[in-house]
């Protein structure tokens, strides 16, 4: 047998380019083709890639440093620096006590009347070394009272007041603030503070009828010699009754005489020692 070969042609394209060209059989003519809008598409969603699972890293160490809990509301912000303040440390006072009840004289600088009022200031001084167990007062330390209240004699035989109160001692410079009670003022004893006058009440009342008692006796020895001449010892009895009359009247009446006499005065001169006693514990400094 012959092989035959055969070539089979495909004129479809050939009818597609007429239609849209207008190809004739003269050729392409001027038609215009006709293009359809393209349709808007959608792209399809992408597919996820896979990639394969790769075995964890090991933790890198990080040194991280500890943050406090206080934190700043803004880091920007600056806080002021404080200026260092310099305190002066000065020596510390020496100091001692003196304890209740004790004792010790002084004397004063003027002298104290009744006649000062009360508040009047009055400067003593201490008539020689106080010493303690810690410190010694030099001779010569000031301290200070004033009167706290006054008065001239009064009557009834009343005499002068003068109380006293010695409040303060100047050591070291310093004007220290104590408490004592006077007990003797030029060796007397002064009960409840108060130095008094005399009362002069009694002595008052003697006084007052003193002349009672010597016109009494004047006329006692009167009568006694008008006895011893008869011409005048009729007038003996009234001589002696008038001397008992006198002498009667004076001593009822001197009692009430006495009511309106003053007392004594009080004056104390300078550098006259004054006996003191503590009656607080104090704390000295020097």
């Amino acid at each position: 047998m012959v092989p035959v070969f055969g070539i089979d042609l495909d004129y479809t394209v050939d009818d597609a380019i007429r239609k849209n060209y207008g190809v004739g059989t003269n050729g392409i003519n001027n038609a215009k083709p006709t293009v359809k809008p393209a349709q808007k598409t959608t792209p399809a969603p992408a597919k996820p890639k896979t990639t394969e699972s790769m075995p964890k890293l090991p933790a890198i160490p990080q040194n991280k440093q500890p943050v406090s809990k206080q934190t700043t509301a803004t880091t920007n912000k600056t806080t002021p620096v404080k200026k260092a303040v310099i305190k002066k440390t000065t020596a510390p006072s020496k100091s001692f006590p003196m304890r209740k009840g004790m004792s010790f004289e002084i004397v004063n600088a003027s002298a104290i009347s009744d006649k000062q009022r009360a508040g009047t200031r009055i400067v003593f001084t201490t008539k020689k070394p106080i010493k303690t167990a810690y410190y010694t007062i030099p001779q010569g330390t000031k301290l200070t009272g004033e009167i706290a209240e006054s008065h001239t004699p009064q009557i009834s035989g009343n005499g002068g007041l003068v109380s006293l109160s010695i409040d303060t001692i100047i050591l070291g410079g310093k004007y220290q603030r104590i408490e004592t009670r006077v007990l003797r003022v030029g060796g007397k004893k002064v009960f409840l503070e108060d130095i008094k006058g005399k009362r002069s009440y009694w002595k008052n009342t003697v006084n007052k009828g003193k002349w009672g008692r010597r016109t009494f006796h004047k006329m006692n020895k009167l009568s006694a010699d008008l006895i011893q001449d008869k011409t005048t010892v009729i007038l003996s009895p009234f001589t002696f009754v008038y001397g008992v009359v006198l002498g009667t009247v004076s001593t009822a009446t001197s009692p009430i005489v006495s009511l309106f006499c003053k007392g004594g005065s009080v004056y104390i001169p300078a550098n006259t020692p004054f006996k003191i006693k503590l009656t607080q514990d104090v704390k000295l400094y020097y």
